[in-house]
This record gives C-alpha cells, structure tokens and sequence, in this order.
C-alpha cells in the first residue's frame, strides 16, 4: 500500500517537474493534438455504431422478451427480460469504453513514442546524466525505428496476455480473480511503457528491458 501512494504522488511531481521545465513543453505539442483526434475519432464513431454493434454482439441471444404477452407471469417475464437485456446492454458500453481509451493507449504509445523518448532525453539531459547531442537526420530515423520496435514487442506481449486473461475471465466462479489480475498486468504494462523509455534511447534490448520491468514489479 505504501509503494501504491508512493508511486501515485509520482504523478504530482511530474505535473510540477514539466511546468517548471518549459525546454520540454515542445516535445508534448503533437502528443496531445494525437491524443485528441484519436479520443474525438474513436469515441465519435463508437457513439454513432453503438447500436449496430449491439445488436450484432447480442444477436445470438436472441430479442430477449416475450413477444405479445398475455396474463401477469407473461409481462413479469417480459420485465425482467427487458432489464436483464438493458442491464447487459450497460456493462457492454462501459467495458467497450474501456477497451476504446485502451485502444487509443495503444495508438497513442505508437505514434507518440518517438516524441516520448525525445522528451524523456531532454530530461536526462537537463538532470545531467546525458550529453545532448546534436540533431541528425540519420540518428533521428534510426532512434525512432527502434521506439517503433520496441513498442511493437510491448503491444504484442500486451495483446496475448490479455486475451488469455480475458479468456479465463470467463470461466465460472475464479473468472473475476482473472478480471483483477488483467487489471493490474494492465497498469503494469502501462507504466513499464513509460519508466523504460530512458532504457529504449540506451538501445537496450527488449529482454533486458522485460527483465528489469518484472524485478521492478512490486515497486
């Protein structure tokens, strides 16, 4: 729990370290206009297909209520199937939801990632621990391939753990335990994303980079 609050009030110290930096205020600038175009794109086009979504997702179900109902039992059924169906209809929004702002994480660390890492070596360079160097156009391709592979390999170990989890989430009874743990290598991943990009300009490899993520795993 202390390591949870610890690394929360990381957060704040950031907020205050890139205000009172403005030399990597330019590094965010395309960041954010990506994070906005693809937060209005996406969520603007699950908005207006929601429905035909729905309804293919829940086209095996059938229209769950009892056509023309007759007598009391009837329209109780009929109620209750209308709530169950709404009710499955809501738990569907917001876990599609999730899965969209997860998408856009995605999207995001790829097409950010070499504004990331440019960002994250100003900071090693203000901090002192990295001579700036000066700008190539050679050096900037070849550093931006390896940000490009290196956030492939992440999102490729991201995909097939979390369709294993979400496949055993299913499963009756421990399902939820599964649920939480797909929670928490989620956060984790996250935020491997973002301490390992001083590794990535480094050119350290992806396994020594997993490596030192999963020693790092409880702190």
């Amino acid at each position: 729990m202390k390591n949870f609050f610890t690394g929360l009030s990381y957060n704040f110290t950031a907020i205050q370290y890139f205000f009172s930096h403005k030399q990597i205020w330019k590094f965010t600038i395309i960041p954010i206009i990506v994070n906005f175009f693809l937060l209005i794109l996406l969520t603007t086009l699950y908005l207006n297909y929601f429905d035909d979504i729905f309804s293919f997702i829940s086209g095996p179900l059938g229209s769950m209520d009892v056509e023309n109902p007759e007598g009391f039992w009837s329209h109780a059924l009929d109620t209750i199937l209308w709530g169950v169906r709404n009710l499955f209809k809501i738990v569907f929004f917001i876990l599609s939801l999730v899965l969209i702002f997860v998408g856009i994480f995605i999207l995001s660390s790829i097409i950010n990632s070499p504004f990331y890492e440019s960002m994250a070596e100003k900071i090693m360079v203000i901090e002192g621990v990295f001579d700036e160097r000066p700008f190539n156009w050679k050096a900037m391709i070849q550093e931006t391939l390896q940000s490009l592979k290196m956030e492939g390999f992440k999102i490729i170990l991201f995909i097939a753990i979390a369709t294993a989890l979400w496949f055993l989430s299913w499963i009756p009874i421990v399902g939820f335990v599964f649920t939480v743990i797909g929670f928490f290598f989620t956060s984790w991943l996250f935020a491997m994303g973002i301490c390992t990009f001083p590794m990535i300009i480094e050119h350290r490899k992806f396994k020594e980079i997993l490596s030192w993520a999963l020693n790092k795993k409880s702190t």
